[in-house]
């Protein structure tokens, strides 16, 4: 996985991230999204407890649907999953054993145990976390660090499925170790391409296409479709 960019932001959300499931959470910016079908997904997500945003005085919540995702967020949303479908749960013993390794590549201590959890369960590899070291939490999301993230959250939890055919015109930019857990996601209809067939592995992701990667692999790896519940959304996402 490859990283270009840190971003100049503080994390607002990240510790926000994990919540339980609610009947309804009010987005005070609810409208601010960058396709209007995204308010289906976010809504979706939201009510699962696998996504939410910062808490106002006044009981909602900002979601900032368009702001981008760090890796450390997608790797606590990750685990978010994982934890729905009972194949992860808190452990003090993992936390502890990947903590000087996680201080030695300024991992943020919100994520210390999601980021635990991942190490031990080869969700992301130790020599991955290089990409993202530095002196602020706020190092971006591509398309391709979320597919090869949420391809092995499937694989935990649905097995290894041997396949890297994709059909995507830029496939040759996808890393070769990526492209078997992009070609997974692709085949569940998870993280598709544009509409020009492109995957387009380096753009950055944000909240509003997260929350459709969310309740979309929340779905899969619970035995249903994709978009299952989710009749009302048509379209593309780009």
């Amino acid at each position: 996985m490859k990283r270009k960019a840190v971003s100049l932001l503080a994390v607002a959300l990240c510790a926000s991230m994990a919540v339980p499931a609610m009947a309804e959470i009010k987005f005070s910016d609810a409208n601010d999204v960058p396709w209007e079908t995204a308010k289906v997904y976010i809504s979706q997500a939201a009510e699962l407890g696998l996504m939410v945003g910062q808490e106002n005085s006044d009981g909602t919540y900002l979601f900032r649907a368009k702001d981008k995702v760090t890796f450390f967020e997608t790797e606590q949303m990750a685990y978010n999953l994982l934890k729905s479908a009972k194949e992860a749960e808190p452990s003090d013993e993992v936390t502890e054993k990947w903590e000087k390794t996680m201080s030695s590549y300024k991992v943020p201590q919100w994520a210390y145990e999601a980021t635990a959890y991942c190490l031990e369960n080869k969700i992301v590899l130790e020599d991955e976390l290089s990409a993202f070291s530095g002196s602020s939490a706020d190092i971006y999301a591509t398309r391709e660090d979320v597919a090869v993230v949420f391809g092995r959250v499937l694989e935990k939890v649905n097995g290894k499925k041997e396949t890297t055919e994709v059909s995507f015109k830029d496939k040759d930019k996808i890393d070769d170790d990526a492209l078997e857990y992009v070609a997974l996601l692709a085949d569940n209809k998870i993280l598709m391409g544009d509409d020009n067939s492109n995957f387009n592995p380096a753009n950055y992701i944000n909240r509003a296409e997260m929350a459709v990667i969310v309740t979309k692999t929340y779905n899969v790896i619970n035995g249903k479709t994709a978009d299952d519940g989710m009749e009302t959304v048509t379209g593309t996402v780009m």
